[in-house]
């Protein structure tokens, strides 16, 4: 007999507390297009755009899912140092301690 241990499920508010800086512009383009759509629905009446609203949601569903599963840190392009232009970071050799 083997016990499987289940994970509580997670408040939003601890979702929205694993939320990095990537996750937080995937959910504003979603945020965008979401009311593009609404938009359109309402202008124009437009009601073939009804199926991204479930695409949207997928989506966003999506980004909360990765935010919990994903290890505590995460490296992505915003995470490294850039200095500034026309400044250079000193190179530290691997036996220079830190």
């Amino acid at each position: 007999m083997s016990t499987q241990t289940t994970r509580p499920t997670p408040s939003l508010a601890d979702v929205h507390a694993l939320l990095d800086a990537t996750d937080r512009r995937r959910l504003a383009e979603l945020d965008h297009l979401e009311s593009v759509v609404l938009r359109r629905l309402v202008d124009q009446g437009d009601s073939t755009e009804m199926p991204l609203f479930s695409e949207v949601a997928a989506r966003r569903g999506a980004v909360y899912r990765e935010a919990v599963e994903r290890p505590a840190t995460r490296t992505t392009a915003l995470d490294v140092v850039t200095p500034a232009e026309g400044v250079t970071l000193p190179v530290r050799s691997p036996s220079t301690p830190r």
